[in-house]
């Protein structure tokens, strides 16, 4: 009797899932796939030697040019790590290296691709802009108040992506092979549960049905950066999250903290950084990355008081999707698929 009464209501929320799950994927596959595709031509076309002329030295000018770089380059919060400490051998800065892998993880031209496909166009120009100045005072913070540390390992993390300088590839070809093998391969195992959840919460969450929760905003903040800080978030896979907790009510500046401090600090990020830097390092790099990021989610709630209720309607106007995405979308899924299909098979043959 009690299965009989819940089974249209299981059904219907089962079907409301389903459609949640690939609206998300279909608004987002053409830009993803874009943003992967410009990811591709920068790993091919960018000179690593660039970034080390730029970051060498001190003070705020390699400060800021390691952050500028950082911004458009297609790297996570773990294929970050190898790359900053071969970096630092060759000779950037102190400063300059913890700006870098600041401003590399927390957004990307992937993400930033991503955010044009599910945030309000406000946000779209306020995350980079928020990571380039978290990432040019936690940079200067290191330098200025912390001392260098002698004999300090620097050996990127084995627990962690490879995609190091030693994967570094050029011309067209390695380019392409690099966004849709390496970098896609990467992102795929982060982007199906948060696409999964994204959806969970669309089917199960009514638009701003968080909103009257006696939370404030600056709770909502604090909880937000608090659970990002030690977990791994991928910028790109945590975009469809934020945008379904801004629809669900909550505050687009808590969801601006979890983009900024989730992909920049993990416990991997964290190590890398004591490993390179030093010890006092690391807790200057945490705390001014929280510090900071708290401050823009602070700023994006008292500036733009309305802008969760106006994500909530731009989230509402996909509802009309055109061929493009649908067609965008069977080729993402595909090869999110393949990819994952890819390191169950690798991780059963080790």
């Amino acid at each position: 009797m009690v299965l009989a009464t819940l089974w249209p209501i299981l059904a219907d929320l089962v079907l409301e899932f389903g459609n949640k799950f690939l609206e998300t994927l279909a608004t987002l596959a053409p830009f993803l796939l874009l943003g992967v595709f410009i990811a591709g031509l920068l790993h091919a076309f960018v000179p690593r030697s660039l970034l080390v002329r730029a970051m060498g030295g001190s003070g705020i000018g390699p400060i800021t040019r390691a952050s500028l770089l950082g911004i458009p380059l297609p790297l996570c919060s773990c294929s970050v790590v190898p790359v900053a400490t071969e970096l630092r051998r060759q000779g950037a800065g102190r400063g300059a290296t913890t700006a870098f892998m600041v401003s590399t993880p927390e957004t990307g031209v992937d993400s930033i691709f991503t955010s044009v496909a599910m945030l309000h166009p406000i946000m779209v120009v306020f995350r980079p802009l928020a990571a380039m100045v978290t990432a040019v005072l936690a940079g200067l913070a290191v330098e200025r108040l912390t001392e260098p540390e002698a004999d300090l390992t620097t050996e990127a993390s084995d627990s962690c992506c490879k995609h190091g300088p030693e994967a570094d590839r050029r011309g067209l070809f390695g380019g392409l092979k690099y966004a849709f093998d390496d970098l896609l391969g990467e992102i795929s195992p982060y982007l199906l549960p948060a696409l999964l959840l994204t959806a969970l919460l669309g089917a199960i969450l009514q638009p701003s049905a968080l909103q009257d929760l006696p939370v404030a905003p600056w709770l909502q903040r604090l909880i937000l950066l608090g659970g990002g800080i030690p977990v791994y978030v991928c910028a790109t896979s945590a975009t469809p999250l934020a945008a379904a907790m801004i629809v669900a009510g909550v505050s687009p500046g808590a969801a601006l903290v979890f983009l900024l401090a989730g992909p920049a600090t993990n416990l991997v990020t964290i190590s890398a950084v004591r490993q390179n830097l030093g010890r006092s390092s690391a807790v200057v790099y945490v705390a001014t990355v929280g510090l900071v990021s708290y401050a823009f989610g602070t700023i994006l709630d008292w500036v733009w008081p309305e802008l969760g209720q106006a994500s909530a309607e731009m989230v509402a106007s996909h509802d009309h999707l055109s061929w493009l995405h649908w067609a965008s979308a069977v080729v993402l899924g595909g090869l999110v698929l393949w990819h994952l299909g890819r390191k169950l098979r690798a991780r059963a043959t080790s």
